[in-house]
């Protein structure tokens, strides 16, 4: 009992100390839109997300959209998000998402939006900004982006199988 008594007291003067260990970063979240979200399709809505885990201000993460259906989908109120990476899986159907600026950016420089789905996919963001590298690849089907692009001087590669439009 003295012992964890001991042990309990040390442990207490570290923390009122203000000495705590430092902690191991976050791992990346992963954001699934599932569109199950009964009469709405708004990023805040979280039945809208795989597990009900939707992305918030300065979010950061990969965002994968793997919706049949509610394909006009709205980034209502979110600002700050940073997609490390953008995928439409082959399942996904014809989708457009629209709303709040957005970023992309990767810290490892691999950032990339791909299109994996045979059905074209739209972009109607306020504004995109590159916080690095990044790669549009329309491997299966084609990619509409409608929002301005600010490469912040990062570089923007493009390529797949397909027709990528930056109409901005």
């Amino acid at each position: 009992m003295r012992a964890f008594l001991k042990t309990l007291t040390l442990g207490l003067c570290l923390v009122v100390a203000g000495w705590i260990a430092p902690l191991e970063a976050p791992a990346q979240t992963t954001f699934t839109w599932t569109a199950s979200g009964g009469g709405n399709a708004n990023w805040n809505n979280d039945r809208n997300w795989l597990g009900r885990v939707d992305p918030l201000n300065n979010s950061v993460g990969a965002f994968v959209f793997s919706n049949a259906t509610r394909k006009l989908i709205n980034n209502n109120n979110r600002t700050g998000l940073v997609m490390t990476n953008l995928t439409f899986v082959s399942i996904a159907g014809a989708n457009t998402l629209n709303g709040n600026a957005i970023i992309f950016s990767n810290a490892t420089g691999n950032g990339s939006f791909a299109n994996n789905s045979a059905n074209l996919q739209t972009l109607n963001f306020a504004g995109i900004t590159l916080g690095s590298a990044y790669t549009i690849n329309a491997a299966s089907g084609s990619i509409q982006i409608n929002s301005a692009i600010n490469n912040s001087g990062n570089l923007l590669t493009v390529t797949g199988a397909r027709n990528t439009t930056l109409a901005n």
